[in-house]
Protein backbone atom coordinates (compact mmCIF):
# COMPACT_ATOMS: atom_id res chain seq x y z
CA UNK A 1 0.00 0.00 0.00
CA UNK A 2 2.49 2.13 1.01
CA UNK A 3 4.33 1.68 -2.32
CA UNK A 4 1.26 2.94 -4.22
CA UNK A 5 1.03 5.85 -2.18
CA UNK A 6 4.50 6.99 -3.32
CA UNK A 7 3.79 5.94 -6.99
CA UNK A 8 0.61 8.18 -6.99
CA UNK A 9 2.49 11.16 -5.26
CA UNK A 10 5.76 10.99 -7.53
CA UNK A 11 2.96 11.09 -10.76
CA UNK A 12 0.94 13.72 -9.38
CA UNK A 13 4.22 15.71 -8.82
CA UNK A 14 5.83 14.94 -12.77
CA UNK A 15 1.79 16.00 -13.63
CA UNK A 16 1.94 19.05 -12.12
CA UNK A 17 5.26 19.80 -13.41
CA UNK A 18 4.55 19.02 -16.73
CA UNK A 19 1.20 21.49 -16.57
CA UNK A 20 3.58 24.35 -15.07
CA UNK A 21 5.94 24.32 -17.90
CA UNK A 22 5.61 26.37 -20.72
CA UNK A 23 4.42 24.48 -24.52
CA UNK A 24 5.12 26.35 -27.78
CA UNK A 25 2.45 25.34 -30.55
CA UNK A 26 2.78 25.85 -33.76
CA UNK A 27 0.48 26.30 -37.22
CA UNK A 28 2.89 26.51 -40.41
CA UNK A 29 2.81 26.76 -44.29
CA UNK A 30 5.35 26.94 -46.41
CA UNK A 31 6.01 26.65 -50.17
CA UNK A 32 6.69 23.72 -50.44
CA UNK A 33 8.24 22.09 -47.37
CA UNK A 34 9.66 22.53 -43.73
CA UNK A 35 11.41 21.67 -40.52
CA UNK A 36 11.31 23.88 -37.46
CA UNK A 37 13.57 23.22 -34.30
CA UNK A 38 13.95 24.44 -31.16
CA UNK A 39 17.37 25.18 -30.32
CA UNK A 40 18.92 27.08 -27.16
CA UNK A 41 21.72 28.55 -29.35
CA UNK A 42 21.65 30.60 -32.70
CA UNK A 43 23.63 28.92 -34.68
CA UNK A 44 22.69 25.29 -34.47
CA UNK A 45 19.11 23.89 -35.15
CA UNK A 46 18.93 22.54 -31.98
CA UNK A 47 15.36 19.91 -31.86
CA UNK A 48 12.89 18.82 -34.92
CA UNK A 49 9.20 19.80 -33.39
CA UNK A 50 7.39 20.57 -36.54
CA UNK A 51 7.71 19.44 -40.40
CA UNK A 52 5.42 19.65 -43.29
CA UNK A 53 5.73 18.79 -47.14
CA UNK A 54 1.90 20.08 -47.98
CA UNK A 55 2.09 24.02 -48.54
CA UNK A 56 -2.08 23.77 -48.70
CA UNK A 57 -2.44 22.47 -45.62
CA UNK A 58 -1.31 23.29 -42.11
CA UNK A 59 0.99 21.54 -39.93
CA UNK A 60 1.24 21.51 -36.37
CA UNK A 61 3.86 21.70 -33.65
CA UNK A 62 3.97 20.89 -29.88
CA UNK A 63 7.34 21.39 -28.19
CA UNK A 64 8.18 21.92 -23.84
CA UNK A 65 10.23 24.92 -22.98
CA UNK A 66 12.00 24.51 -19.72
CA UNK A 67 11.43 27.69 -17.37
CA UNK A 68 14.63 30.13 -17.16
CA UNK A 69 15.73 29.11 -20.28
CA UNK A 70 16.13 31.60 -23.49
CA UNK A 71 15.41 29.52 -26.74
CA UNK A 72 15.85 30.33 -30.24
CA UNK A 73 13.06 28.93 -32.84
CA UNK A 74 14.93 28.29 -36.18
CA UNK A 75 12.75 26.74 -39.79
CA UNK A 76 14.60 25.49 -42.56
CA UNK A 77 11.73 25.51 -45.85
CA UNK A 78 12.82 24.25 -49.39
CA UNK A 79 10.98 25.65 -52.56
CA UNK A 80 10.57 23.37 -55.76
CA UNK A 81 9.79 25.83 -58.08
CA UNK A 82 8.01 29.10 -59.45
CA UNK A 83 7.21 31.38 -55.74
CA UNK A 84 8.71 30.62 -52.43
CA UNK A 85 6.61 31.80 -48.74
CA UNK A 86 6.00 30.35 -45.27
CA UNK A 87 2.76 31.30 -43.40
CA UNK A 88 2.24 30.90 -39.47
CA UNK A 89 1.46 31.36 -36.27
CA UNK A 90 3.20 30.64 -33.02
CA UNK A 91 1.57 30.26 -29.26
CA UNK A 92 3.10 29.97 -25.56
CA UNK A 93 0.72 29.03 -22.62
CA UNK A 94 1.65 30.63 -20.49
CA UNK A 95 3.63 34.48 -19.30
CA UNK A 96 7.05 32.25 -18.48
CA UNK A 97 8.35 33.01 -21.90
CA UNK A 98 7.49 35.32 -24.85
CA UNK A 99 8.53 36.04 -28.04
CA UNK A 100 10.84 38.93 -29.27
CA UNK A 101 7.43 40.97 -30.00
CA UNK A 102 7.00 41.16 -25.98
CA UNK A 103 3.57 38.90 -26.39
CA UNK A 104 2.78 35.17 -26.12
CA UNK A 105 1.89 34.82 -29.96
CA UNK A 106 3.79 35.62 -32.86
CA UNK A 107 3.09 35.54 -36.37
CA UNK A 108 4.97 35.54 -39.61
CA UNK A 109 6.38 38.82 -40.72
CA UNK A 110 8.86 41.12 -41.71
CA UNK A 111 10.18 42.87 -38.35
CA UNK A 112 10.06 40.13 -35.79
CA UNK A 113 11.87 37.50 -37.79
CA UNK A 114 15.41 37.22 -39.09
CA UNK A 115 16.63 35.10 -42.19
CA UNK A 116 19.05 34.44 -44.35
CA UNK A 117 20.16 32.10 -47.13
CA UNK A 118 23.22 30.81 -46.42
CA UNK A 119 22.38 29.20 -42.77
CA UNK A 120 22.04 29.81 -39.25
CA UNK A 121 25.34 32.04 -39.19
CA UNK A 122 24.34 35.28 -38.36
CA UNK A 123 24.55 36.83 -41.49
CA UNK A 124 21.31 37.44 -42.22
CA UNK A 125 19.69 40.03 -44.67
CA UNK A 126 16.06 42.25 -45.25
CA UNK A 127 13.50 39.60 -45.61
CA UNK A 128 10.59 39.56 -48.43
CA UNK A 129 7.16 40.60 -47.61
CA UNK A 130 4.64 38.87 -50.27
CA UNK A 131 1.29 39.75 -48.58
CA UNK A 132 -0.85 38.78 -45.76
CA UNK A 133 -2.50 35.73 -45.98
CA UNK A 134 -5.16 35.52 -48.28
CA UNK A 135 -2.55 37.17 -51.24
CA UNK A 136 -2.33 35.27 -54.18
CA UNK A 137 -1.15 33.16 -55.50
CA UNK A 138 -1.98 31.08 -52.31
CA UNK A 139 -5.24 32.67 -50.96
CA UNK A 140 -6.40 32.31 -47.60
CA UNK A 141 -4.87 29.18 -45.65
CA UNK A 142 -6.87 27.29 -43.32
CA UNK A 143 -7.39 28.68 -39.73
CA UNK A 144 -4.39 31.12 -40.06
CA UNK A 145 -4.83 34.87 -39.06
CA UNK A 146 -4.76 36.77 -42.18
CA UNK A 147 -2.53 39.00 -40.20
CA UNK A 148 0.10 36.55 -40.53
CA UNK A 149 1.86 36.65 -43.68
CA UNK A 150 3.80 35.14 -46.52
CA UNK A 151 7.27 35.78 -46.28
CA UNK A 152 10.41 34.16 -47.58
CA UNK A 153 14.51 35.24 -47.06
CA UNK A 154 15.52 37.24 -50.41
CA UNK A 155 13.89 37.24 -54.11
CA UNK A 156 11.68 33.99 -53.21
CA UNK A 157 11.58 33.04 -57.23
CA UNK A 158 15.41 32.89 -57.27
CA UNK A 159 15.93 31.30 -53.45
CA UNK A 160 14.98 27.65 -53.04
CA UNK A 161 16.26 27.86 -49.78
CA UNK A 162 15.79 30.01 -47.11
CA UNK A 163 16.20 30.21 -42.87
CA UNK A 164 14.47 31.90 -40.59
CA UNK A 165 15.06 32.90 -36.83
CA UNK A 166 13.49 34.30 -34.25
CA UNK A 167 14.19 33.99 -30.46
CA UNK A 168 12.31 33.21 -26.81
CA UNK A 169 13.03 34.69 -23.92
CA UNK A 170 12.18 33.30 -20.77
CA UNK A 171 11.07 35.51 -17.47
CA UNK A 172 13.80 36.50 -15.40
CA UNK A 173 16.42 35.44 -17.94
CA UNK A 174 19.38 37.83 -17.94
CA UNK A 175 22.16 37.42 -20.56
CA UNK A 176 23.95 40.91 -19.72
CA UNK A 177 25.31 42.31 -16.67
CA UNK A 178 23.40 45.49 -15.32
CA UNK A 179 24.10 48.72 -17.07
CA UNK A 180 25.53 50.05 -13.66
CA UNK A 181 27.64 47.26 -12.30
CA UNK A 182 30.71 48.57 -11.88
CA UNK A 183 33.30 47.00 -13.66
CA UNK A 184 36.32 47.32 -11.08
CA UNK A 185 35.34 45.55 -7.91
CA UNK A 186 37.28 44.56 -6.12
CA UNK A 187 38.18 40.49 -5.73
CA UNK A 188 39.52 39.85 -2.63
CA UNK A 189 37.67 40.89 0.55
CA UNK A 190 40.35 43.27 2.69
CA UNK A 191 41.90 41.13 5.92
CA UNK A 192 40.35 43.16 8.36
CA UNK A 193 36.58 42.37 7.04
CA UNK A 194 34.99 39.49 8.67
CA UNK A 195 34.11 36.86 5.84
CA UNK A 196 30.59 36.33 7.99
CA UNK A 197 28.66 38.17 9.89
CA UNK A 198 26.86 37.32 12.73
CA UNK A 199 23.00 37.13 12.23
CA UNK A 200 20.84 39.02 14.93
CA UNK A 201 19.18 36.13 16.32
CA UNK A 202 22.75 34.60 16.32
CA UNK A 203 23.80 38.34 18.77
CA UNK A 204 20.46 37.65 21.10
CA UNK A 205 21.16 33.73 21.73
CA UNK A 206 25.21 35.12 22.83
CA UNK A 207 23.65 38.05 24.87
CA UNK A 208 21.37 35.63 26.97
CA UNK A 209 23.90 33.29 27.63
CA UNK A 210 26.35 35.58 28.97
CA UNK A 211 23.31 36.89 31.16
CA UNK A 212 22.72 33.41 32.52
CA UNK A 213 26.61 32.77 32.98
CA UNK A 214 26.97 35.75 35.39
CA UNK A 215 23.68 35.24 37.39
CA UNK A 216 24.86 31.61 38.25
CA UNK A 217 28.20 32.97 38.97
CA UNK A 218 26.66 35.71 41.37
CA UNK A 219 24.51 32.42 43.15
CA UNK A 220 27.57 30.46 43.78
CA UNK A 221 29.53 33.79 45.63
CA UNK A 222 26.31 34.22 47.93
Amino acid sequence: MKLNHIIAAAALAFASCTASATVLDSRLHADDSFVAYLSTSDTELGMAFSSGSQWDLASLGQATLAAGQDYFLHIVANNVGAMAGVLGEFELTDSTHMFVNGAQRLLTNTEDWLGNNTGFDGNYVELGDYGFNGSEPWYYRDDTSTDAKWIWAGYNEWSDVAYFSTKIIAEGAQTDAPPDMPSDLPTDMPSDVPSEVPEPASIALLGLGLTGLLAARRRRRN
